[in-house]
């Protein structure tokens, strides 16, 4: 490892959170005690960004260090609307740098980079299976699990007290025939907390430290929540009172002048949540705590592992999310989508390292990063050609990499297409929306991202130079429509 005395890597992966629902990030309501106290002296980065918000191409970023039209997955792999559904073969991912190290690379959990290769044709140990591998879907792996502990298996397991598109309230797991037109939001899973989806993931992380103990070793962890459908177990479920979250500073947002199609969005792909009053937004956010909570303790199940093998003194711990969600912000908008809302794109970046000190690093990072990073760390070099850049110098107080952030959405996948770039930089962040109006924004004065500042004079000079900033960026990294971009914007 370079400056470091440690010589493994453990990467915690959540799937779509909302960075500030959490502590360590401010937040006062959602209950992690483990996440607290596994990363209180670790570097928390304030400023971490998907270039993404939407899980295909996210994970595809973090792994490959390539931004997600230099790697070629542009949608979510299970419904992409055109283009790849698969890495081409001549990608690589960490393993392919880290095995001529000497290093173990093992990987457990949410998968969903691609439908027909999965962890092992990357060079990963562990995990088999491709595509989205969500436990409500049948999963092989799954059911084994499932079996070898004693429940019957995935087809008997039940959930209830749900939250859905139609009129369902239980079912079974995966939904049956009957539910399959059904968009299911959240519920209870009839489970004991070590056999949901994240006691698989905590079991399954914790078969590859016992196995790669003595050796040096990479081990991703990667979680299906709180991605929704959020589903704790009965010991998690209730933990967090919904009458205790306050409305969003943005909930009301009008959305007046912001592009149309945020409107539009809102409004139709999750019906179930138009107009909806700030109490159902509760019981939906309070059941998301739930299921971060589960998934908190689980992580707690590893690190306590990690202790037991004598593998925390010198095991380098990260934790991230693929991208961030809304839960009703904006004006009661519902997963991810056409929009760049600090809530999508900032992502929790923590670093625990126990050779090192922890603080609050203010630089601007991307969580495809991680990838330059732990190579870095790995004393093992960066391959020319990708686009991430290592924290490591961070870590030591060394000077940042970047002096902005950008990221980029293509459409959604079958549901439609729609282009954006953004890029953030000082307080400020501009979105080309080549379709629309495009945004910007003072973080600094407008935290929650109410006025859109586009059309004011007094922002022209400021406009003018994101947008030079931003083509220059497109420009550098051979993104698809910069001449376009250039024209649309002036420029």
């Amino acid at each position: 490892m370079a400056d470091s005395n440690t010589n493994n890597i453990l990467l915690i992966v959540v799937d779509q959170v909302i960075r500030d629902t959490l502590s360590l990030y401010g937040g006062a309501v959602c209950r992690t005690p483990c996440l607290d106290g596994l990363f209180r002296d670790s570097v928390v980065f304030d400023r971490a960004y998907t270039p993404i918000s939407l899980c295909t191409p996210a994970r595809g970023s973090l792994f490959t260090g390539k931004l997600p039209h230099r790697h070629g997955l542009l949608y979510n792999a299970t419904g992409h609307a055109y283009g790849r559904s698969d890495l081409a073969d001549t990608e690589t991912m960490l393993p392919a740098h880290l095995t001529k190290a000497g290093c173990r690379c093992g990987y457990a959990g949410k998968w969903h980079i691609g439908t027909a290769k999965g962890p092992r044709e990357f060079g990963f140990e562990g995990t088999r299976y491709a595509g989205y591998g969500h436990p409500n879907c049948f999963v092989p792996d799954y059911d084994e699990f499932l079996k070898a502990n004693g429940h019957p298996g995935m087809r008997a397991v039940r959930f209830y007290d749900a939250l859905a598109s139609d009129d369902t309230t239980e079912g079974h797991l995966p939904t049956s025939a009957d539910h399959r037109d059904s968009f299911l939001y959240d519920g209870i899973v009839d489970l004991p907390s070590p056999l949901t989806e994240a006691g698989f993931v905590a079991q399954r992380t914790i078969d590859l430290l016992r196995e790669f103990n003595g050796k040096p070793f990479f081990v991703t962890a990667a979680f299906w929540g709180p991605h929704h459908p959020a589903f704790p177990s009965p010991e998690f479920a209730g933990r967090h009172d919904p009458a205790a979250i306050a409305p969003w500073p943005n909930f009301a947002d009008d959305l007046a002048t912001k592009p149309r199609i945020q409107t539009r969005y809102a409004r139709s792909l999750h019906r179930r949540f138009t107009d909806a009053p700030w109490s159902l937004w509760q019981r939906v956010i309070a059941r998301h705590f739930d299921f971060m909570a589960m998934i908190d303790a689980a992580i707690g199940r590893i690190h306590d592992e990690l202790v037991a093998l004598g593998r925390d003194k010198d095991t380098v711990v990260v934790f991230t999310s693929d991208h961030g969600d809304t839960l009703g912000c904006h004006g009661g908008q519902f997963d991810k989508g056409p929009y760049m809302y600090e809530e999508t794109h900032t992502v929790p970046l923590l670093v625990r390292d126990p050779a090192l000190r922890g603080g609050r690093q203010k630089a601007f990072v991307s969580n495809m990063d991680i990838f330059a990073s732990v190579l870095d760390l790995a004393g093992v070099a960066v391959p020319a050609g990708v686009d991430a850049r290592s924290f490591v110098p961070l870590l030591h107080g060394g000077p940042a990499a970047r002096d902005c952030v950008t990221a980029q959405f293509y459409g959604f996948d079958v549901r439609g297409l729609y282009y954006q770039e953004m890029i953030r930089a000082g307080h400020h962040k501009y979105v080309y929306n080549p379709s629309d109006i495009d945004e910007l924004y003072d973080l600094g004065a407008d935290p929650a991202q109410l006025r859109n500042l586009i059309d004011e004079p007094s922002a022209a000079g400021t406009v003018h130079e994101l947008r030079q900033r931003l083509l220059a960026e497109m420009r550098a990294t051979a993104a698809p429509f910069a001449q376009s971009a250039a024209e649309l914007m002036g420029l």
